[in-house]
């Protein structure tokens, strides 16, 4: 987590690169998006782009935001003439995992995404656009 600076942050904002979307409600922010080129292991099709961040805050899940904010990535990837788009989920995640299947994500490969000294067992998804 020492990458993620404001820096860090505000350069990926500046970046061409990546793409961002805000869900707000009443004014307040009720989660986030965030594409970008692929960064996970394994063989990725060429033309992909990674849904890096998928954030809902609790007050407003189950109520159509991440489904908004998904549509809103799927458009954004088509109109970068982009064929996949893939994710990395916990494997324990059991709702997003069922989310993003119910998108057409599949299942194609695992890696262990480190948080510090642990290991955690993350599945990488892929869907074609």
């Amino acid at each position: 987590l020492a990458r993620i600076t404001p820096e860090a942050f505000a350069a990926e904002i500046a970046d061409p690169d990546f793409a961002f979307r805000l869900a707000e409600v009443e004014d307040s922010l009720a989660g986030y998006i965030k594409l970008g080129p692929p960064d996970l292991p394994g063989d990725t099709p060429p033309a992909t782009i990674e849904l890096r961040q998928l954030y809902v805050l609790g007050p407003w899940q189950g109520a159509g935001i991440a489904a908004s904010l998904t549509d809103w990535a799927f458009a954004e990837a088509r109109a970068r003439d982009v064929g996949h788009m893939q994710l990395s989920v916990y494997i324990d995640n059991h709702r997003a995992r069922r989310f993003y299947e119910k998108r057409g994500f599949v299942e194609v490969g695992h890696y262990r995404f480190m948080v510090g000294d642990h290991a955690d067992d993350d599945r990488i998804m892929r869907v074609a656009l």
